[in-house]
């Protein structure tokens, strides 16, 4: 006997804002000019350029809330090194797609969130082994890459957020995912709320 019970299907909005996560990029002098900059901890010869912002949703998107948005973050980690949790920023900008800032240093940015990502349990045979040749003067070194994703759920009237590692939803006997909202989110998420209800 089949149900009738159908998976309720949540209605697609529009973006009032654009939401985005902070990022680094390998600098480039003539995009990234006046930013701050940091040198590779793994290799020398890169150079990131600190606290860019990838915008994941612009204002006047259509948002399904069906369809979570997918971040991948990689993180490089020594042999041994037992690093298994780590920060991020979703900010928002009222400003209009052509105006949006690049980076947390220019104009029209408000943090909404701080996540963080809990892999604890994960073990380091499940990371990416990254091999460095030696080269003229330099030894060769080796490191690990640690990648996993932040699904991103767009509700109506709120922002959620999951871990996925190795393709699945990441659990364990912890919290695998914290938000600590800022003043400004909190408001953000109410302002929302009272204008969708």
């Amino acid at each position: 006997m089949e149900s009738n019970t159908k998976t309720p299907t949540l209605a697609t909005t529009i973006a009032r804002a654009s939401y985005g996560v902070v990022v680094r990029e390998v600098y480039k002098p003539e995009v990234h000019y006046n930013e701050d900059r940091e040198t590779d901890a793994f290799d020398s010869r890169t150079v990131w350029a600190m606290h860019q912002i990838q915008w994941l949703i612009r204002k006047g998107d259509t948002i399904d809330p069906n369809e979570p948005l997918t971040k991948t973050f990689e993180i490089r980690l020594s042999a041994g090194d037992t690093t298994r949790s780590w920060n991020s920023t979703i900010v928002m900008s009222p400003n209009e797609p052509e105006f949006l800032p690049r980076s947390r240093k220019h104009p029209g940015v408000v943090t909404l969130c701080d996540i963080k990502s809990n892999l604890t349990g994960v073990e380091e045979a499940k990371f990416i082994l990254k091999k460095k040749r030696r080269l003229c003067l330099r030894p060769g070194y080796k490191f690990y890459v640690c990648q996993f994703d932040v699904k991103v759920i767009v509700a109506p009237a709120d922002l959620r957020f999951e871990l996925w590692f190795d393709g699945e939803k990441f659990a364990g006997n912890h919290e695998p995912i914290a938000i600590s909202w800022d003043e400004n989110g909190t408001k953000v998420k109410t302002d929302e709320k009272e204008i969708r209800m």
